[in-house]
């Protein structure tokens, strides 16, 4: 099996595009967090641009690397579609 290294600036430019999907969104935001306190705050600060409150609640979910928090925003931003 093969795994492509993402990098951060793309992973933040997925964060924080609106026209990506929301799910898309929320795992860039997860990948990101897990790398390291500085990309935890970015994200956090990437969440607070965001209107849309299901997504942003999502978003700091991840990080805040809450599991049970960010699988409920999942369920929800599924829920919406």
């Amino acid at each position: 099996m093969r795994v492509a290294d993402v990098g951060s600036e793309e992973l933040r430019s997925l964060l924080t595009g609106a026209q990506v999907d929301p799910d898309l969104r929320l795992a860039a935001a997860v990948a990101l967090s897990a790398r390291s306190p500085d990309e935890q705050a970015q994200v956090r600060v990437a969440a607070k641009a965001i209107g849309e409150s299901k997504l942003r609640i999502a978003i700091e979910s991840a990080a805040d690397d809450d599991v049970d928090a960010i699988t409920k925003a999942l369920d929800t931003l599924s829920t919406k579609r």
